[in-house]
């Protein structure tokens, strides 16, 4: 009775212990698959993380850009328009006299001599925004294209940005062209008051005009990346 008593009860224990290390077992198999689950989705999260923040660091300084390309744009087409009432007063008072010209600043260069003071007041507003605004804005667009050069030669994460690439391209050269002639017009003679515009892009064909799909591309891209 005692045998059969302690044998059952061996059978119990050594059951018990079993149970015990596949508890175990089982418990340390869980607790390795979850620390396994909670590293993958950490490093899927910040995986996502740094792709959002890439993402966003190229729409910031894409939409820098659009800024910047808007200022030009506005301080462009207001000077466009006091060139274009300068010559009309011109031609209302010259009439037949006014010579051939390759642009504004050519024609208003061989008339200065004839100026009114209202023809010299409006050059000079001409001439001041020459000098001070658009100076300005294309030294700093210039300063952008330096810094983001990445995204002046790579078009390989999508086409858009090929397109875009292209047109930043043309207008690196439009800018480095604008500030070359800007100097010989403006600073290597300084007393000579006569000229107030730089254009490239004009019947003389001085240089690489504007690219006029940089906008647009520009836009696209923006649109893309929202």
């Amino acid at each position: 009775m005692n045998h059969q008593y302690l044998s059952i009860m061996g059978l119990i224990v050594a059951e018990a212990a079993n149970a015990t290390k596949e508890h175990w077992a089982a418990t340390a198999l869980l607790g390795a698959t979850l620390a396994l689950a909670g590293y993958a989705g950490r490093a899927l999260h910040e995986n996502l993380k740094a792709r959002w923040n890439a993402q966003k660091n190229v729409r910031d300084r894409l939409q820098k850009l659009s800024l910047l390309l808007a200022e030009s744009n506005s301080l462009f087409h207001n000077q466009n328009y006091k060139a274009r009432e300068l010559l009309k007063m011109l031609q209302q008072r010259l009439g037949g006299n006014i010579p051939a010209y390759a642009d504004f600043d050519d024609a208003f260069y061989q008339l200065y001599p004839a100026f009114t003071p209202d023809d010299r007041h409006v050059h000079s507003l001409i001439r001041s925004l020459t000098m001070t605004s658009l100076r300005r804005v294309n030294t700093d667009i210039s300063e952008w294209l330096s810094v983001n050069t990445d995204l002046r030669q790579d078009g390989s994460r999508k086409p858009l940005f090929g397109d875009l690439a292209t047109q930043l391209a043309q207008l690196g050269r439009h800018l480095n062209e604008w500030h070359s002639k800007y100097h010989a017009l403006f600073l290597q003679d300084e007393t000579d008051h006569k000229h107030c515009l730089v254009y490239l892009d004009s019947e003389r064909r001085d240089g690489t005009g504007f690219p006029k799909q940089l906008e647009p591309a520009l836009a696209r891209v923006l649109s893309s990346e929202s």
